[in-house]
């Protein structure tokens, strides 16, 4: 385990939640001054990741679950990380199943969901229960294939752009703080947790991360700005994929694909697929630690078809919308209280030893 292959995840794992749900999130919580939610909710991770890091490094080869449990115990560990464990559930799944509805819509018209679901869920399965070294062998390989078709998915309809529709550029009174759905966008943000879970013998420093994530802030003003500069904010609303429907917006003959959007979703599914295995890795690593020591094979199988089954009951994308919402609340606890409590077992462990 390499840390720049581990900043390869850190950026796809945030490429792929402002690939999906994040542009439809923004563009509904407001009609002007969009930049406004999403450098609030880069800088608040940039504050989350610090802390995380801070503290994860007085405990060098330690993940957060020893780290919190030294402090708390066992059972109180339990308690604190249980809501993260319901997040990572039903953020799988339901990540999952907007990357399917994705598919069956652009590519597999005609092929049945639950045969979509079934493939796609098989390998990340085989990711995880493989473990995390050979996740990571993956993310650096899909970081040099992928990462340029996504890029060239999100940028090439940049000549169809209308400045226009960036106006009105100001919000003094901030309203999209009033919408709920404003804080399932936070979720996009949550890719940072799982360096919590790696045992690093020399960990992150805070300051080498920040560059990387002022960068990734540009990629997520722009995956709301492209389709909104396209389409303006009265049409852009109204999709469902906007920035698979942006890159539509132009005709290149000499494409691999004939159709940009099959080009543009092939690309986000392959990160999907990445997301999806570093999550089933993550769920299945807390739950052996904590709650049910077994083979990792056993849980990962076990949580895979749990998954399978209650994305079937995700119907369309109104359930979807409903259920990301109702996991936006662990969701919030896990990026707030991880960081937090990792922190404060670092100043309880330099108070005890001073």
């Amino acid at each position: 385990m390499t840390k720049p292959m581990v900043v390869m995840l850190f950026i796809q794992l945030h490429l792929t939640a402002m690939l999906s749900i994040f542009t439809v999130r923004i563009l509904e919580v407001t009609s002007l001054a969009h930049w406004e939610a999403i450098l609030l909710d880069c800088v608040l991770e940039m504050l989350l990741v610090w802390v995380y890091l801070k503290g994860l490094s007085r405990f060098p080869g330690k993940n957060m679950i020893e780290i919190i449990s030294e402090t708390t115990g066992t059972w109180l560990v339990r308690l604190i990380l249980l809501p993260f464990a319901v997040f990572l559930f039903f953020h799988l799944t339901l990540l999952n199943r907007y990357q399917i509805f994705k598919i069956n819509v652009v590519l597999l018209q005609d092929t049945p969901l639950w045969a979509i679901t079934l493939i796609y869920m098989a390998l990340p399965l085989y990711a995880a229960c493989k473990g995390f070294s050979v996740i990571l062998r993956i993310s650096a390989a899909l970081f040099i294939f992928y990462i340029p078709f996504v890029l060239f998915s999100l940028f090439i309809s940049a000549h169809n752009f209308d400045f226009h529709n960036i106006f009105p550029i100001w919000d003094p009174k901030m309203t999209f703080l009033a919408q709920p759905t404003y804080y399932s966008s936070l979720i996009s943000f949550s890719g940072f947790l799982f360096l919590g879970m790696l045992s690093l013998d020399k960990p992150f420093k805070p300051s080498r991360l920040m560059l990387v994530m002022i960068i990734l802030a540009f990629f997520y003003l722009s995956t709301v700005y492209v389709p909104l500069l396209i389409f303006s904010e009265e049409v852009a609303i109204t999709f469902q994929y906007p920035n698979v429907l942006a890159s539509d917006t132009i005709d290149l003959e000499w494409v691999v694909f004939d159709w940009l959007p099959t080009f543009s979703v092939v690309s986000s599914t392959g990160l999907g697929i990445l997301e999806a295995a570093t999550t089933l890795w993550t769920a299945t690593t807390l739950i052996k630690k904590l709650f049910l020591p077994i083979n990792e094979v056993w849980i990962a199988s076990g949580l895979t078809l749990a998954m399978f089954l209650l994305s079937m009951l995700v119907r369309n994308s109104s359930d979807l919308n409903h259920f990301l919402l109702m996991n936006s609340i662990p969701g919030i606890y896990s990026m707030l209280v991880l960081p937090l409590a990792v922190a404060l077992s670092g100043l309880w462990k330099r108070r005890a030893s001073a």
